[in-house]
């Protein structure tokens, strides 16, 4: 069977992304998912994802406080690699799907909320002009 890793590795080899996406998949793959590297990927479970979830979402990679957004961000990752390839990509030797219960649709409603910071108008030049400045007086 196919590991996270390997499908983590056919999936930037065979889709088009920019390195940055590549970056990005490759950091939550050996960061968040590092405990599940060497597994197969169908041996992922629904138990599995929402406990790491919940983890990430409650007390961060290294517990070091919430961290909602960066447990949304990777298990979107997750989703990505096995929903929109591994399904579609491999299977058994009976031609079937070596994963037939998606173990990140266990989280469809409770991904983290996350409240936007907005500028306000008023404030926008204040918040860009002082950068605008300090790159023109280091080019003069």
């Amino acid at each position: 069977m196919v590991s996270l890793r390997g499908v983590a590795d056919a999936y930037m080899r065979d889709c088009q992304l920019k390195d940055s996406s590549k970056g990005e998949i490759e950091r939550h793959v050996t960061t968040t998912f590092e405990p599940w590297l060497k597994k197969p990927v169908a041996s992922i479970s629904r138990e599995a994802v929402t406990k790491r979830f919940n983890e990430i979402k409650n007390h961060g990679l290294r517990g070091n406080g919430p961290a909602s957004a960066q447990a949304n961000q990777s298990f979107s990752v997750l989703r990505a690699l096995i929903i929109n390839y591994a399904i579609r990509k491999y299977r058994k030797p009976d031609g079937s799907a070596i994963i037939t219960d998606h173990p990140v649709e266990v989280l469809h409603k409770k991904w983290a909320t996350i409240k936007a910071s907005r500028v306000p108008d008023k404030r926008v030049s204040a918040v860009w002009l002082p950068t605008a400045i300090d790159r023109h007086q280091r080019h003069i």
